[in-house]
């Protein structure tokens, strides 16, 4: 299983999980985790604004498909995971981080609230009253703190 970025990451990311899903578990995010890439810094922020091509999955789609995945859908952070790559992240079932990973919402510091679930899903994970404080602060915390919080598993 390989992800394509020639259809664009997320693209790729739904692609993968539709091949994967048909198929006996895989190791192949192990083996990315190990080569310690980033999990996802989160969106192009460029890209804001911009029309969706119509040929391309958007992250609502690909979250959208996670919910319905009944396979353990495990997220392996490493680096900053932020925005909509820690809303991917929160959309797993189980979420293990390296230490020293940074885990964030900090569009909020754009005058933008988190859009792909965040502020749904982190007040499940860790509490309505920390979870408003990191959504609206905005800054990272570390992968220790996220476990203190409950956010990483």
């Amino acid at each position: 299983m390989r992800l394509s970025v020639n259809k664009g990451v997320v693209q790729g990311i739904l692609d993968a999980f539709k091949e994967g899903g048909s198929r006996p578990p895989r190791t192949w995010v192990r083996d990315h985790w190990r080569r310690r890439r980033n999990f996802s810094g989160g969106a192009d922020i460029s890209e804001f604004g911009k029309p969706y091509d119509p040929g391309k999955a958007t992250l609502a789609d690909l979250l959208a498909y996670m919910d319905t995945v009944t396979k353990p859908i495990v997220a392996a952070i490493s680096g900053p995971t932020m925005g909509g790559g820690l809303e991917l992240a929160l959309t797993a079932h189980y979420r293990v981080a390296l230490t020293g990973a940074q885990i964030g919402l900090p569009e909020v510091k754009l005058g933008i609230l988190p859009g792909a679930g965040g502020t749904q899903r982190s007040p499940r994970l860790m509490g309505v009253e920390q979870a408003l404080n990191f959504m609206v602060v905005g800054d990272p915390i570390s992968s220790e703190r996220a476990k203190e919080a409950g956010l990483v598993d």
